[in-house]
């Protein structure tokens, strides 16, 4: 009796298990698009994966790249970019019924998606990290990187290039606070990276995720600001990048010390289903063997979605197991309705300032960004 409850057990673990990677077959050939600001290699990637796809499938994949909607892209079966920018394009009168095989795979990861019902999907949950070649020490707060020095390599190398990055920073270290003026620590925070500014190697400032990985590599710097997906790609150690040493605090009406954990976490790279023939490609990408492929094959700093999302859990760190657990607890959504006009020239603004070029952001004094 017990070796027949056994055997029906894993019969019905292995065909859930078949369930979850089986995807339907595509008779047709799939179109696709990638809006990018060219920070991340995208292209690579979905080539390879068009590529393996279309042959699995006896059939041919067509992928158009842009740095903004255009009528190629509309007419695409999927579009792929940076969460945030696929949510403006988003056609509500376009609304798919997200299928099962699809479902399954969010439920699975403990993503609850608002934007599900829009068929916008994440493939990629980040949060902040420091990465170094030495091991970290010393370090509590955004503030203890300033007393490090060395004369021969730059105390931090981060890149500002990307406007989904740079937002998704400053949020960030905001730890749920609001991105207005009527809010100090926004403030403090700005002014905080104007001073890291003198810190920074200039070269990576506003280079791309390649050259940002190459400087690492180079050892040119003490510390690297990176997504906790490099962590992995890596299997390096890392901590939480760190927060201010004051946090405001709008009950008491002032700043306190700041002694949270903050584990703010993002979406990143995703995609928007636009005809049913998309969900075919979206599912093959959801399967574990497509999943290993982006966060390992090819260093693109997508990072897992939790521990369900990994087939080598045994492999990673106490440290990275815990903070895949509350990735998805503490994820920050954009505010949709406050930054589709302004987030351009907000980012243009905050690099200026940072360099000291301008102060005019400083001016926006009514514009919020985000919402907890």
């Amino acid at each position: 009796m017990l070796i027949r409850t056994i055997l029906i057990f894993v019969t019905i673990f292995i065909n859930t298990t078949i369930a979850e990677e089986i995807c339907p077959k595509n008779k047709q050939d799939i179109s696709a698009h990638l809006i990018s600001d060219g920070y991340y290699n995208y292209e690579d990637y979905l080539h390879y994966s068009l590529g393996k796809f279309s042959s699995l499938n006896n059939n041919k994949y067509n992928l158009n790249v842009s740095k903004e909607l255009n009528l190629t892209s509309i007419n695409s079966d999927i579009i792929f970019g940076e969460f945030y920018e696929l949510q403006k394009i988003i056609n509500k009168e376009n609304n798919l019924t997200t299928p099962e095989y699809i479902e399954n795979f969010y439920r699975r990861n403990n993503i609850k998606n608002s934007d599900q019902n829009n068929n916008l999907y994440p493939l990629d949950l980040d949060t902040y990290i420091l990465v170094s070649k030495k091991k970290i020490i010393d370090i509590k707060n955004e503030e203890d990187i300033y007393n490090f020095f060395d004369q021969n390599k730059y105390t931090l190398s981060q890149s500002f290039y990307s406007k989904s990055e740079t937002l998704n920073f400053i949020n960030f270290l905001l730890m749920g606070n609001e991105m207005n003026f009527e809010n100090p620590f926004f403030e403090s925070i700005l002014f905080n990276q104007k001073s890291k500014y003198s810190l920074l190697n200039k070269n990576t400032f506003l280079g791309t995720y390649e050259e940002v990985l190459d400087s690492y590599d180079n050892n040119e710097n003490l510390f690297t600001v990176l997504s906790d997906g490099f962590a992995y790609h890596e299997n390096i150690n890392f901590i939480n990048y760190p927060n201010s040493e004051k946090i405001w605090d709008k009950e008491i009406g002032k700043f306190k010390s700041n002694d949270l954990k903050n584990i703010t976490a993002f979406y990143g790279f995703s995609a928007l289903v636009n005809k049913e023939s998309g969900f075919n490609f979206l599912c093959y990408l959801t399967t574990s063997d497509s999943r290993k492929i982006i966060m390992k094959n090819f260093n693109l700093g997508i990072s897992p979605l939790t521990v369900n999302d990994l087939s080598d859990v045994d492999k990673i760190s106490s440290e990275y197991k815990e903070i895949l657990k509350l990735k998805s607890q503490n994820i920050s959504y954009f505010d949709k309705e406050n930054t589709s006009t302004y987030d351009e020239d907000f980012h243009k603004n905050i690099i200026k300032f940072i360099i000291n070029q301008s102060d005019f952001i400083l001016d926006n004094g009514q514009m919020s960004f985000f919402k907890n």
